[in-house]
């Protein structure tokens, strides 16, 4: 049987991060392209540009807004992630445990030279 160690997350925290990142990627990225649209195609039109220009501008304007949308709900879903998983491993390890290991983290290198 395969155990589980704190610094890895398990397959159902990955799933639940990406789940979360999927659904509120994808409605933020609706809202903020409608929104976005309904701007570039205001400012298009206020410039009397050709239906064409008008397409390419929405197209572009929305593809850049959205992917800005999922950039930063996979930032918060992973911080998310990692955070909730350093807070489990700092409760879990003592403060004697934590000096022991960067005593043998530092070696008897640092300590020759000092």
């Amino acid at each position: 049987m395969k155990t589980s160690n704190l610094n890895t997350p398990r397959e159902a925290e990955y799933l639940k991060a990406w789940t979360g990142f999927f659904v509120c990627s994808t409605v933020g990225g609706m809202v903020v392209g409608v929104i976005v649209s309904i701007i570039v195609t205001w400012v298009v039109k206020g410039l009397s540009a050709n239906p064409t220009v008008l397409s390419v501008a929405n197209y572009s304007a929305v593809l850049i807004a959205s992917m800005l949308v999922s950039y930063f709900f996979f930032r918060l879903s992973v911080s998310e992630l990692w955070s909730r998983k350093k807070a489990e491993l700092q409760s879990s390890t003592s403060p004697i445990d934590a000096a022991q290991q960067n005593a043998q983290a530092d070696g008897p290198e640092s300590r020759a030279a000092s």
